[in-house]
This record gives C-alpha cells, sequence and structure tokens, in this order.
C-alpha cells in the first residue's frame, strides 16, 4: 500500500506544480485613471465609458456599475437614457421631414446666435442649407486635410446649445430614416454611436456621415426625449 500513497502524493504535488504555474486570473492589473480594475469572463480588464463590451457578459459588469449596451460600456448613470429609438422609417425618395424652427424664439434666449432647431430644451447649432427647415451639409469622401481623413465617416461640426432650465445629464444618438445607418459623433476613424453631455451651455462637438439621406437626432434627458429630424447634403451632388 505504501507505493500507492507515495504515487498519490506525487501525482498531488505534480498537479500543485501545474496550477501555480497556471496565470493567475485574480492577479490586479493597473488601469489608467478613471477606469476600473474588474474581472469579467476569466480575465482582469479596466472598464470605462465607451469601451466595447460583450453582451453575455453584461451581468459581470453590473458589478462594476457599468452596462452593456450597443456594444459599448454605459455608467450607471448613464444606463437609463438609453431609451429605444423612437426614429420612424421613410420610404427611399419620400421628402424628409426636417425639423423647423422652434416657434418660442431663436438661440438668442440663451445667449447664442443661430436658429433654434426643434423644440429643446437641446437644440443642434449648425449651419442650415435652407433657412426654413434643417439641412446639414457635408463632404464624402472626408478631404485629405480635415480631422476626419481616413475615416469612413465624414461630417459636419454641430454644437450643441442646451437651455438654462436644464442642468442634467443628456445623450444623443440617431439614424438614418430612409435607410440603415445609424448617426456617429465626435473625432476618430470609428466614431462613437452616442453624444455624452452634462449641463446648460453649448457643447462643441460633430455628426458623422457616410450618405446623404433623411436622418434624426434623438435627444434623451431626464424628464424629455425629442427627435430632430434633418437632411444631410453631399456636397457637390445637388
Amino acid at each position: 500500500m505504501r507505493p500507492i500513497v507515495v504515487g498519490v502524493a506525487a501525482s498531488t504535488i505534480l498537479a500543485g506544480s501545474v496550477a501555480s504555474a497556471a496565470p493567475d486570473a485574480t492577479r490586479a492589473v493597473r488601469c489608467a485613471k478613471g477606469a476600473v480594475a474588474a474581472s469579467v469572463g476569466g480575465k482582469r480588464v479596466c472598464l470605462h465609458a465607451d469601451r466595447a463590451c460583450t453582451r453575455r457578459f453584461d451581468l459581470q459588469y453590473h458589478r462594476y456599475k457599468f452596462h452593456c449596451h450597443g456594444g459599448r460600456l454605459v455608467s450607471d448613470d448613464w444606463a437609463p437614457l438609453f431609451r429605444p429609438l423612437r426614429v420612424r422609417r421613410l420610404p427611399r425618395g419620400d421628402s424628409c421631414p426636417a425639423a423647423t424652427a422652434d416657434p418660442d424664439g431663436d438661440l438668442s434666449r440663451w445667449g447664442f446666435g443661430g436658429t433654434a432647431w426643434g423644440r429643446g430644451p437641446a437644440y443642434p447649432g449648425t449651419p442650415s442649407a435652407e433657412s426654413d427647415r434643417l439641412v446639414i451639409t457635408f463632404e464624402y469622401p472626408p478631404p485629405r486635410q480635415s480631422i476626419n481623413a481616413g475615416s469612413k465617416w465624414s461630417g459636419q461640426k454641430v454644437n450643441w446649445i442646451v437651455a438654462s432650465t436644464y442642468d442634467g445629464l443628456f445623450l444623443i444618438r440617431g439614424r438614418q430614416l430612409d435607410g440603415p445607418l445609424l448617426l456617429r459623433f465626435g473625432r476618430g476613424i470609428v466614431p462613437s454611436a452616442a453624444l455624452r453631455a452634462r449641463g446648460e451651455g453649448d457643447h462643441p462637438s460633430s455628426v458623422r456621415l457616410r450618405e446623404r439621406g433623411c436622418y434624426a437626432f434623438q435627444v434623451d434627458g431626464f424628464g424629455f426625449s425629442s427627435v430632430i429630424v434633418f437632411e444631410a447634403r453631399q456636397r457637390g451632388t445637388e
């Protein structure tokens, strides 16, 4: 019986050696400022808003106060604003029901110049190619000298103006009415599908586009949700 006992002990020691040689999935990882060290899917990772995520790990993200929405992480503060998009479909070729000016007044009410497109409290401050409806123009492909050079998404600057009556978080997303494309925002070769901002005043950004058509912004805040339709017109193709 003694050789058998020795064999078992040797096997136990060998197994222990193999286990100790395996990577330690719980070992701490250093994260950049603003990121959260976490263990997700058996791996140590650094979590932060807008990081790519995997839907099947959503419950694990919850432990660190994040949610996986549309393939990107959002924090608990923003999660309630990721409401379903209420942008209706429009047959290609139909007239685009672009937003008109707010009948309550222009942006001078909030200390800025220009037309207040939509009903607020967040307005897309951008030049329109037509005076009575919102038409945003863009160049495609992105010019070589532009900040969007090398990306599949061109774009146009949009300075979001928020009324002094709202001082909370707001989320901007959107998509094409007469096609399948999502709107994207800000800089980058692959820009974000959502724009997050907080508080009243101006919030400089850009809307990123790949083709002309009829689109809509959906702006979600606490206590409101608005849809602002616009026509995207590619320069040189009119």
